[in-house]
């Protein structure tokens, strides 16, 4: 990806995800179901299956842990602190160990 488009193109992306998992940890977490999620996240229902499979495997903490170095990765490369492919490495290298 980092070969066709801009690092903070993708990045964008990422973020939009994790909040989007992180939004759906929370509704779950608060006894909602599918209908909720779809509802809290305005999305599809066959893309509220994905996340909701996705978000099984990972606690609330875990999420927002993952969501807030997302932030700061986006702060990094925003203000030239790192460059934008580094920052997305380090972090699927973070992630993936």
């Amino acid at each position: 990806l980092l070969e066709q488009q801009y690092a903070l193109s993708i990045a964008g992306r990422v973020v939009r995800q994790c909040r989007l998992r992180l939004r759906a940890r929370e509704t779950l977490d608060r006894g909602g179901q599918k209908n909720d999620v779809i509802r809290d996240l305005k999305v599809a229902p066959f893309v509220a299956d994905k996340i909701i499979g996705q978000v099984r495997h990972f606690s609330l903490p875990d999420l927002q842990a993952i969501y807030r170095r997302l932030l700061d990765i986006d702060d990094a490369m925003k203000t030239s602190q790192v460059p934008g492919d580094l920052a997305l490495e380090t972090l699927v290298a973070a992630l993936a160990g």
